[in-house]
């Protein structure tokens, strides 16, 4: 998942901007969004566990979603060659 920068935030009055990292997000990559998965309790649980995790990609038509099971490894990269 998205982990927490050590970074100094910048404030703005009362508010303050956040920095999150994860390496399966970089721009030019589209190809490392599979690797991205919501990890809630319940699905940690399930990968601890070994089990696959179904997931939301997003929205197909009028709202419905595709899904896509997961499971504690990740999926390989393709090479530059391809």
């Amino acid at each position: 998942g998205f982990k927490k920068k050590d970074m100094p935030t910048v404030t703005n009055d009362s508010t303050s901007t956040h920095f999150y990292d994860n390496p399966n997000f970089k721009r030019g990559h589209p190809e490392l969004l599979v690797n991205l998965k919501r990890l809630t309790v319940s699905n940690k649980a399930r990968l601890e566990a070994g089990l696959e995790v179904n997931v939301r990609l997003g929205r197909e038509g009028m709202g419905g979603f595709l899904k896509r099971k997961i499971s504690s490894t990740p999926s390989p990269l393709p090479s530059k060659n391809q």
